[in-house]
């Protein structure tokens, strides 16, 4: 093949652009919706067929079992060696929505969360540094309906950028492996 065409394909790669589409809501309960982007093409959608939102219910139970069943000390190690860093660095902000809609059975303290939570949502987003990227509105309702929360993120990279990182990670994960397993076979000799 031509090295000129390689060479193109690597900058390709290097340039497709990659966005995580993420909503949560949280109402009566947590939903979600995840869909991963690569060049303007859906790779991953997580929803379930028969919700008509397309969000999928988190209960506290699966998501305690989630986190229990990682190994502990490897996720401690590579937050303290930077690889999760690194890869956060990778992705950028490009869009995010916050609604927050107050509905309580008592009107004056609807009333007074709102004025609350509107002055603290004002404050954070102008704390932020690009506060352009990211888009608050607080709502209210009187009819007593229940409150709900929804946040929608959009996060950009470059598919050589996150493959970098990614692999950068693997490294880490297979070096602290291997020092386990070492670990483990000295503390069977010494037995």
């Amino acid at each position: 093949m031509n090295g000129y065409f390689w060479l193109f394909a690597l900058c390709a790669l290097f340039a497709t652009p990659v966005t995580a589409h993420v909503r949560v809501r949280m109402d009566h309960g947590m939903h979600y919706r995840l869909r991963l982007q690569v060049a303007g093409l859906p790779i991953i959608r997580k929803r379930e067929q028969d919700d008509a939102a397309g969000e999928i219910t988190l209960h506290s139970q699966q998501m305690a079992n989630g986190l229990f069943s990682l190994n502990g000390r490897m996720m401690a190690a590579l937050f303290r060696g930077g690889q999760f860093k690194r890869v956060l660095k990778a992705f950028r902000l490009l869009d995010a929505q916050v609604y927050i809609r107050l509905s309580f059975a008592d009107a004056a303290y609807t009333a007074l969360a709102y004025a609350a939570l509107r002055t603290v949502l004002q404050t954070v987003l102008a704390c932020l540094p690009d506060p352009r990227a990211v888009k608050g509105h607080v709502d209210v309702s009187f009819d007593a309906k229940g409150s709900e929360a929804a946040v929608q993120c959009i996060f950009g990279t470059r598919l050589g950028i996150l493959a970098v990182a990614m692999m950068r990670m693997a490294a880490a994960v297979i070096r602290l492996r291997r020092a386990d397993r070492t670990e483990e076979r000295y503390a069977e000799a010494s037995h």
